[in-house]
């Protein structure tokens, strides 16, 4: 966006509802107050996918930007890792 972190984060919360909006407050207040800097490393379609999530519990909040952060790191890495849930012979053996 070719703007600074702490007016990224203070136009996110702008769309934050609910149980965000009250985890945010909550985060706010535990930091200190006034906490607008948050290093935003990921990608715009991904924040853009994360603030539109409907949370049901605000757990789930920084449990969604956690699992985003993982992807990221994953994706930063360059390494291809294959997916092991595609190994079906993993699961299970056929009995003989």
């Amino acid at each position: 966006m070719g703007c600074e972190d702490a007016f990224k984060t203070r136009l996110a919360v702008y769309k934050f509802k609910g149980d965000a909006l009250s985890w945010w407050k909550a985060y706010k207040q535990a930091k200190g107050g006034d906490v607008w800097l948050i290093t935003w490393g990921l990608r715009k379609s991904t924040l853009n996918h994360l603030m539109c999530i409907p949370f049901t519990d605000v757990a789930q909040v920084p449990n969604a930007a956690r699992n985003y952060e993982i992807l990221r790191e994953r994706d930063d890495d360059g390494t291809e890792r294959p997916d092991k849930r595609q190994k079906s012979s993993d699961w299970h053996r056929t009995l003989s």
